[in-house]
């Protein structure tokens, strides 16, 4: 007889094959409701965990963050992230826009993400995209009172939330 997967097992499945098999991060926290909302990976607000956005931009374009921490001070790293998410929601703006072609802010173009070269000739451009942190948050709040089973990011960007029913246990 066929053993089925409850909700959450198929969910830690998902997740442990990402990480395993895929090299995403695993950015799951065991948080209290209250702060999951609002935890230490996840910015409900703008859909995106700040810490890998910020680390990537670090590792990515040093000299960028480097002259956005001189002009913005401590307020350059919310600065970017709001700006970030301006770009996102803007009229005719978009995620995929912004990941594609990055953005100027005071001069300064931003990626936030880089593709795989046509070829490896260039060193510079692989190490890039090798740059590029996969990760997977499960449990993730979007609201007070929804929770999402498993949210997929891009360098700290939501790309892909995944929601989970168990037929067999009468989900639909």
């Amino acid at each position: 007889m066929n053993e089925v997967l409850s909700e959450k097992e198929y969910q830690h499945y998902i997740r442990d094959y990402l990480v395993q098999h895929n090299g995403f991060e695993d950015r799951t926290y065991q948080l209290s409701e209250k702060d999951a909302l609002d935890g230490p990976t996840f910015d409900m607000t703008r859909a995106m965990d700040p810490e890998l956005v910020i680390r990537f931009l670090d590792t990515t374009q040093p000299k960028v963050m480097e002259s956005l921490r001189k002009l913005y001070k401590e307020k350059a790293e919310d600065t970017l992230l709001n700006y970030i998410n301006n770009e996102v929601c803007k009229p005719g703006g978009s995620l995929i826009d912004v990941l594609k072609n990055g953005f100027y802010i005071n001069g300064q173009h931003v990626d936030l993400m880089y593709t795989r070269p046509a070829t490896s000739f260039n060193p510079e451009l692989v190490e890039k995209c090798e740059a590029n942190i996969f990760s997977v948050h499960e449990e993730v709040w979007a609201s007070s009172k929804e929770r999402i089973d498993l949210v997929l990011f891009l360098n700290g960007l939501a790309l892909f939330s995944v929601e989970l029913k168990c037929n067999a246990a009468g989900q639909d």
